[in-house]
């Protein structure tokens, strides 16, 4: 999607697009190849649509105190699915079958959100003298194809705020199921029938992660998708949402960030502060691909990949791109010879339509690297993604290995008893030389562990998961307390005290308590201590 075009010229291309039609009989093909010159794979290339309600969620919004005879049949899910696909069968499409899709009755509504954003952003990919050609052009896949013998990895795609859900995706997507992927691409809407747009919110990431999971559950036991090679990408604010879904869905095996919102500084924080994020769960190997700081002012700030410690990361730049060039917009505009109407700030590397599709057909073939590396095992997908990294211009990676994953705490502690503390506790130095403190031995888990153990009789291992807690964490006032409480139970008075006297040095700086919250924990750690020495 092209950003640059004022909001006088955004009105009047909508109004153009709105009038054309889309009909087949009508619509004029034309000539220009929308495949971008990639090269096709052993497959012929599939779509269909799949119009879903997830019932687990409500949909259409009311007052209270309306009565209405409305069925809401849950939130509405539209998955459009690219697959690999028999060389025969299907109906030819062209451009505008990705605009304007026949929804059935129940869909309507959604559809008619969807529908005009398509429009508006098909609008912006071609002067207005050619929109008729644009729409009449065909493009690679078959209309409900035979799909392909076998299964196949799955892809799912999320694509930026208020993007176009198929027609700023098809190149990339074509092209990848020609290779051997399924590509789903889920409806992008907002969280309510009153309020269909999407929006830069917390709420409105989470309801298109969830609606991604919803469609996961649909095409998981499909029959040419292998439910165990799963992937998810993302463009811009859909970068956050596919981070996010490889975060909390560990059967996620490569993630792909293409200009992710996350890496632009001043807002990390989307992804970084979300509140089901933990970086310490994320596991899946990690594209990140975006453009060279010297283009449209870009100023990075990649530390949200670089904390994903657990995860194989690569991250590349390429110059002479811009935000839209990592769409399929970068073909559409390039081909039907969209005006640059970008201005280039003092120093700006130099930028047109040519260099932008050059960068997008690129892309385009690292991220079937990077599938390929950590979804088929190719074991040469990395040497391949550099080759076609050296044909990007001024392209520059870095690659971030995968931390070990430490010992599970119920392990840690195993080694305690089996080899004994010290061996245990060597065990959390050298991992944390690597990582925070908190992901070795996360503080509130090995505190559970520690009561559950009590609660076992297993008093030695308590003290044994109480320790180790206060080798990671010896600021903390509760941790030593914790301890305390160990001993008590193993009937040691004397060490009990010893961690009853550590936890009140420790509050002295501990940032959980405030003043009055201070005071009173040591006051009654005083208490206990003099218990004892009755």
């Amino acid at each position: 999607m092209c950003l640059s075009l004022g909001g006088g010229a955004v009105a009047i291309k909508t109004l153009v697009i709105v009038m054309l039609s889309v009909a087949a009989s009508t619509a004029q093909r034309g000539s220009v190849n929308l495949t971008g010159g990639l090269p096709r794979g052993e497959y012929s290339t599939g779509f269909r649509v799949l119009y879903k309600f997830d019932t687990s969620r409500t949909w259409v919004d009311r007052p209270k105190h309306e009565i209405t005879s409305t069925k809401d049949q849950g939130r509405p899910v539209r998955i459009e699915i690219w697959y690999p696909a028999a060389r025969a069968g299907g109906t030819a499409m062209r451009y505008g079958d990705y605009v304007s899709i026949k929804a059935p009755k129940d869909f309507a509504e959604a559809e008619k959100v969807l529908e005009k954003r398509e429009r508006l952003i098909a609008s912006l990919s071609a002067p207005e003298n050619r929109l008729t050609d644009l729409l009449g052009t065909p493009v690679t896949a078959r209309l409900n194809a035979t799909a392909a013998a076998g299964s196949f990895p799955l892809l799912i795609h999320f694509p930026g705020l208020n993007d176009a859900q198929a027609i700023n995706e098809f190149v990339m997507a074509e092209y990848l199921a020609s290779h051997g992927y399924v590509v789903a691409v889920v409806s992008l809407l907002g969280t309510s029938a009153t309020d269909t747009d999407q929006h830069r919110t917390p709420a409105d990431i989470e309801s298109n992660v969830r609606d991604a999971e919803f469609a996961w559950g649909v095409l998981r036991d499909n029959a040419m998708i292998d439910p165990k090679k799963l992937a998810v990408s993302g463009e811009s604010l859909g970068g956050v949402e596919a981070m996010v879904f490889a975060d909390r869905n560990p059967i996620v095996s490569a993630a792909i960030g293409l200009e992710g919102t996350y890496g632009f500084a001043g807002a990390a924080d989307v992804l970084t502060k979300f509140f089901s994020y933990s970086p310490q769960n994320m596991t899946a190997a990690v594209l990140d691909l975006r453009k060279n700081p010297s283009q449209q002012q870009t100023v990075l700030d990649l530390s949200a990949v670089k904390e994903m410690h657990f995860s194989d990361r690569t991250l590349i730049t390429v110059d002479q791109m811009h935000h839209s060039d990592f769409t399929s917009f970068a073909v559409v505009g390039y081909r039907f010879d969209e005006p640059n109407t970008y201005t280039p700030a003092a120093g700006e590397h130099a930028w047109n339509r040519e260099t932008g599709y050059h960068g997008y057909i690129n892309m385009c073939a690292l991220v079937l690297d990077h599938l390929d590396a950590h979804l088929k095992g190719s074991k040469t997908a990395e040497n391949t993604l550099l080759a076609d990294l050296s044909r990007a211009k001024d392209g520059t990676v870095e690659h971030l290995a995968a931390a070990e994953m430490p010992p599970s705490p119920q392990e840690f502690v195993a080694i305690g008893e089996s080899s004994g503390f010290d061996v245990a506790a060597a065990s959390v130095a050298r991992y944390m030389k690597n990582l925070p403190p908190d992901w070795v031995v996360n503080e509130s888990t090995f505190n559970s562990l520690g009561y559950n153990l009590l609660g076992e009789k297993r008093t030695t291992a308590a003290i044994t998961a109480f320790r180790l807690n206060t080798v990671a964490h010896p600021n903390s006032a509760n941790v030593w307390d914790s301890l305390a409480d160990g001993y008590i139970a193993a009937n040691d008075t004397t060490n009990a005290i010893t961690a009853y006297e550590h936890a009140i040095s420790a509050a002295a700086n501990d940032k959980s308590f405030d003043v009055s919250g201070r005071r009173a924990f040591v006051s009654d750690e005083k208490s206990k201590i003099e218990k004892l020495k009755r």
